[in-house]
């Protein structure tokens, strides 16, 4: 990865897939807005890093899925309208049956994986400097191509991001405006223990998919790991069978083990 950028906001960046982009970014020498709701655990991150690396890493707490959080974000990461690449990573998911979500549990899930992304990019967007050139990442999931069981309602906001960024993807193509997937397969981080999931065989590290993210940074799509191979064999598969080929291909991936 060439040294592009140079302002970057990063949600989601106090654990897992977040803080390994942001601390990836960081020594890069580029100047990284980590957001998260926990500062304690965004500063543990920071004092991970190099000493001489510490000074990229800003820590902004705030939560995305409400506006005062959007707002924090955007006043944070001032001069907003020099940030050239935003990293959407926060998410949330539960899984259990439909019918047992409360309300809350569906408005946390919703709000923070598609309403608050969508917002954020907003407010982005809306104060960046026309000339200057912006990419924007939405990290996505499996869940985004097929609907899981028993992830329903994290199902939905994946699939909901997947389609927006098509949309922005089409609408700002001409507007210096870059907007890529991130497909990180299945990956060693809390997202299995606070969704009340057992835990996979354990196929990737998060560094490894913030490595993966920052040498095909210019694709429009980065998919780490023997998803590559399932997802393009999706439209072919009868949907009985999905998830059969599935355990298959990340067999495959992992050497037959």
């Amino acid at each position: 990865m060439k040294t592009e950028y140079s302002r970057a906001i990063v949600t989601g960046a106090s654990s897992g897939i977040g803080a390994a982009i942001a601390k990836a970014l960081c020594m890069k020498n580029i100047e990284v807005y980590a957001v998260a709701r926990n500062k304690a655990k965004l500063k543990q991150v920071k004092n991970s890093l190099p000493h001489d690396k510490q000074k990229y890493f800003n820590l902004i707490t705030a939560d995305i899925s409400n506006s005062q959080g959007i707002e924090t974000i955007l006043k944070s990461a001032q001069p907003i309208n020099k940030v050239d690449l935003l990293v959407n990573n926060a998410g949330v998911g539960i899984s259990k049956s439909f019918d047992k979500h409360n309300d809350h549990e569906i408005d946390s899930i919703i709000s923070t994986n598609l309403t608050g992304t969508i917002k954020l990019t907003n407010g982005v967007l809306k104060n960046r400097s026309k000339k200057s050139k912006i990419h924007i990442i939405f990290v996505s999931s499996l869940a985004g191509k097929i609907g899981f069981p028993d992830l329903s309602v994290y199902s939905a906001t994946k699939f909901g991001i997947e389609g927006f960024a098509q949309s922005l993807r089409t609408e700002y193509r001409n507007q210096k405006v870059k907007i890529s997937i991130l497909l990180p397969g299945v990956t060693d981080t809390n997202f299995f223990n606070i969704a009340k999931m057992d835990m996979p065989d354990k196929m990737h590290s998060p560094d490894n998919v913030a490595s993966t993210l920052l040498k095909n940074i210019n694709k429009s799509v980065v998919v780490v790991g023997g998803d590559k191979y399932f997802i393009k064999l999706i439209p072919f598969i009868p949907f009985h069978n999905r998830f059969k080929v599935l355990s298959i291909t990340n067999k495959f991936e992992r050497g037959g083990r």
